[in-house]
């Protein structure tokens, strides 16, 4: 079966609704963790942490389906130079920058954190919660052009195949309890069990097969409920950490999530907000994705987040406050010369 390039405009619609995903997993995250298991609040921030989870494997699927694609040819020495250092300037501002917001609220809650706390942070990949991503994907690029040449040497039942067992192996790191992040004290290594998100990303966007969307949409509404609910029963049983399983990145369900909202998404064709607003905001993801934890500390600061009322309705609020701050700053910060490397 011929393969057929990906088209830019449903990648572009991908990552803004990833990028906004994120923002509601990370807000629904503060309801989970802080609220009694099983009451009405914690279920509220369940429901949406199930319903977001794919927003990371999507992004390393957009980066398979861009990346991977067919007619890229450019040598390993153009790819690092475009790619990594792309992230690489981002990457090194945001971590320090985070370092330093730690250092503001430890000090706020008079917890100082001493040098040696803040140097285990930065090595650790986790300056921030979220930052071990953008540690994970700069590490993720320096293997795409080898990836580049086990696709080009390799059908497609070859590389269904490794999916497979890529996949295979990365579910089975999850169900022991080695997601990936953090689960290694070196950063370096957690992009070995996403590699097949990468894959995956690829073979979608490049395949012609058709699939029935009303099937697929009913699958992912059993999948939602089966992951809230599976999350509520193995949290009882084994306690709130066994149940969120279901939140992991390299869970079946999550996989299988993600897989068919990739692939549902490839008829989404109609930019988001109309072209102009669509490319302003997919420029723009990479800076949400980087300083939107700023505003969420800042409403919990304020007093003002996820627990101040209804779940519920707190959540996608805030998230949509959060999402729309960070965006603008984001496309601020774009226009200003040099400055705007940092997102």
């Amino acid at each position: 079966m011929a393969e057929q390039k990906p088209t830019i405009n449903w990648l572009n619609n991908c990552r803004i609704a990833a990028a906004f995903a994120v923002v509601v997993l990370h807000v629904s995250a503060i309801v989970v963790l802080n609220r009694d298991f099983g009451t009405s609040a914690w279920w509220a921030g369940n429901i949406f942490e199930v319903l977001v989870r794919w927003s990371v494997p999507v992004f390393v699927m957009i980066s398979g389906a861009l990346l991977l694609a067919p007619g890229k040819a450019e040598s390993i020495a153009v790819f690092y130079k475009h790619r990594i250092a792309r992230i690489l300037i981002p990457l090194l501002f945001w971590s320090l920058f985070y370092l330093a917001w730690a250092q503001y609220m430890g000090t706020m809650n008079r917890e100082p954190l001493s040098k040696i706390q803040l140097a285990r942070l930065l090595v650790g990949g986790h300056p921030a919660s979220h930052m071990w991503y953008i540690f994970m994907i700069a590490v993720l690029y320096l293997f795409i052009p080898f990836l580049r040449k086990i696709i080009r040497d390799s059908s497609r039942a070859e590389l269904r195949v490794l999916l497979v067992i890529g996949f295979a192996f990365s579910i089975l790191n999850s169900v022991s309890g080695e997601s990936g992040i953090g689960s290694s004290k070196l950063f370096v290594n957690w992009f070995i069990v996403y590699i097949p998100y990468l894959l995956l990303g690829y073979l979608i966007s490049t395949s012609k097969r058709q699939y029935s969307i009303v099937k697929l949409c009913v699958t992912l509404v059993g999948i939602a409920a089966f992951s809230a609910v599976g999350c509520a029963v193995v949290g009882k049983k084994f306690g709130p950490s066994a149940g969120m399983y279901f939140y992991n990145y390299l869970s079946l369900t999550v996989i299988m999530t993600s897989a068919i909202l990739f692939i549902l998404a490839r008829r989404w064709e109609s930019p988001i907000g109309g072209l102009k607003t669509q490319q302003a905001l997919a420029s723009a993801t990479l800076g949400i994705y980087l300083m939107h934890m700023v505003f969420i500390d800042l409403f919990r600061i304020l007093k003002m987040g996820p627990l101040a009322f209804n779940p519920a309705i707190s959540i996608p609020c805030e998230a949509v406050v959060v999402f729309g701050a960070a965006a603008a700053i984001t496309l601020m910060i774009g226009k200003i010369p040099y400055i705007r490397r940092i997102v």
